[in-house]
């Protein structure tokens, strides 16, 4: 299975079913988590945002994340359902859970804002039971920190891309 790049990290999902990166054209106006990974026993949305990074600062997601978490979380959850409506429109089925992970790397935002961010997300997720609806078994939504993320889904690796400096650290 090839690497996916996103945002200078390169992950390695060596050892899942599948792996892929969504975003990587544009779907007439859909906004799409950046990779879908399937696991033996749940799939994966992956949301990558580092707000740490120079590109975050040029593009102003810093201002995004503190400024309104609720206009940021609306962003964040567009892009899980128009990825999940797009999967279920190509008649993709979610036998396992469905956990959507913003990975979020920014320094600055502590335990409550991610909290507040968490709540704000949680009223935007769709809840879908297998009863109701069979192509999902079920969605579950976390924010990790790439620390948090490599403990939690310790066979996947993140690597840094920054070669030109000579630094190469995973995470």
């Amino acid at each position: 299975m090839n690497d996916l790049v996103e945002r200078g990290y390169v992950f390695d999902f060596s050892g899942c079913v599948d792996a892929y990166k969504v975003d990587a054209h544009s779907y007439n106006g859909l906004s799409l988590v950046d990779f879908v990974v399937e696991t033996s026993d749940k799939f994966l949305f992956i949301e990558v945002k580092n707000a740490d990074s120079d590109m975050a600062k040029m593009h102003s997601e810093r201002e995004d994340f503190l400024s309104s978490p609720s206009e940021f979380a609306a962003k964040i959850c567009r892009k899980f359902r128009d990825t999940l409506l797009r999967e279920l429109a190509k008649g993709k089925k979610f036998p396992r859970p469905i956990t959507y992970i913003l990975l979020l790397e920014f320094s600055k935002f502590d335990m409550q804002q991610r909290r507040k961010l968490l709540e704000s997300m949680r009223s935007r997720i769709p809840e879908f039971s297998e009863s109701e609806y069979t192509a999902v078994n079920s969605i579950g939504y976390v924010i990790h920190n790439f620390d948090e993320f490599q403990a939690e889904y310790n066979t996947f690796k993140i690597t840094s891309r920054d070669m030109s400096a000579g630094k190469q650290h995973t995470q």
